[in-house]
């Protein structure tokens, strides 16, 4: 039997690996498929053993939380590959836990696969992009940039092109969608995507909400959707919009988006979704100040922009509040202009369109599935 271990510790890595795993058993129906994932990817086929998903966590001090259970998963993990011995390893993104594990496979001799690799490229980061050259058997890049720095360090690395120009699926069209959730079409509608971590959620839902009181104060027919990253979240969720006027909605996140005159979002995958489906969008970043001291100063991670939208357009297409600018005011008023003012939507879709040239062809996930084949033909 043909083993291949998936390792994805977060919502946005599950959803990836689970349209990974699809596409593998379409090509291989007798692929054992197994490891760390979510609840999308047991959906998809695989035996989760271990399940991080509803511990992701963005920041530094932010992990400390979670740590007992990221390292009782990351020993696991190791005894798992040790045990089952899998012909491949696949790593969905999860950059501090996986290249760990990457490491340890490769002492062991087994081959990894890195599908959305680590960061270090972006940030420029020259000692990490040659650790993960080095660690690493293949790395299927998703942007040419990323590609470039990786190979330009040694490595094996083949760009595949952007998964999320496949992994985005509309059930309805607006007014389809609008009338299945009691919503009126004619009358705005505001996306709110908290995130997918629970830090993110309890950091940003209470300034989401607060910003929708503020919209609303303005804009009185405007209707609120609040997008649930995963159903680990919804009873705390629920909790906190208890008796407003928010709809919580679970597994639309792209209905919500195209329908939304406007989202107010968490930086993370939404951006570059809402990016493809042309859907306006705040983003509001906002961690613990001693994490984000630590990374500006210490670790010296100093970002132009927190979206991969506008860090690949090098200017800000998207709306950015990070930090102490995340404030419900500085949202709303930004949400408002947007709902108000043609022009400055017009300018967020052309930098859309500037962005998507560079986002590759459809197929990302069809040409990941093969690469991963290709490497397992001998066992086939």
């Amino acid at each position: 039997m043909i083993k291949v271990m998936v390792s994805a510790g977060e919502v946005s890595g599950d959803l990836h690996a689970s349209f990974l795993t699809s596409e593998l058993l379409r090509l291989n129906p007798t692929l054992k498929i197994f490891g760390m994932a979510g609840e999308r990817s047991k959906a998809a086929g695989v035996d989760v053993r271990i399940d991080l998903s509803a511990k992701g966590t963005v920041g530094i001090t932010e992990v400390l939380r979670f740590l007992p259970s990221i390292l009782t998963a990351y020993f696991k993990m190791k005894a798992l590959l040790k045990k089952e011995r899998p012909d491949l390893l696949v790593l969905v993104d999860y950059q501090g836990f996986n290249m760990l594990l990457a490491k340890y496979a490769k002492k062991i001799g087994i081959k990894t696969i890195y599908y959305i690799s680590p960061q270090e490229w972006l940030w420029g980061a020259e000692k990490g992009v040659k650790a993960a050259a080095s660690s690493l058997y293949k790395i299927l890049a998703i942007f040419e940039d990323e590609a470039k720095a990786y190979k330009k360090a040694g490595a094996n690395v083949v760009y595949i092109g952007n998964p999320n120009l496949d992994t985005i699926k509309l059930s309805a069209d607006k007014a389809s969608f609008c009338r299945s959730f009691g919503l009126n079409p004619n009358f705005p509608v505001l996306g709110l995507f908290p995130g997918s971590r629970l830090q993110e959620i309890n950091r940003l839902l209470g300034i989401l909400l607060k910003a929708g009181n503020l919209i609303k104060a303005r804009v009185p027919n405007a209707q609120f959707v609040l997008s649930l990253s995963s159903e680990h979240f919804r009873n705390g969720i629920e909790k906190k919009i208890n008796g407003s006027r928010v709809k919580l909605i679970y597994g639309k996140s792209h209905d919500i988006l195209n329908a939304s005159n406007v989202s107010l979002a968490a930086s993370g995958t939404v951006t570059m979704e809402a990016t493809i489906l042309g859907a306006p969008i705040i983003m509001a970043y906002k961690i613990s100040l001693i994490s984000y001291l630590i990374g500006k100063y210490i670790l010296r991670i100093r970002l132009p922009y927190f979206s991969m939208t506008n860090l690949i357009a090098g200017y800000e297409v998207i709306p950015e509040f990070v930090q102490d600018k995340a404030t419900a005011e500085n949202i709303a008023g930004k949400a408002i202009e947007l709902l108000t003012d043609k022009g400055s939507i017009a300018a967020i879709k052309a930098g859309y369109s500037k962005v998507l040239s560079k986002f590759g062809s459809p197929g990302a996930v069809k040409r990941a599935a093969q690469q991963i084949n290709y490497e397992l033909r001998g066992k086939i």
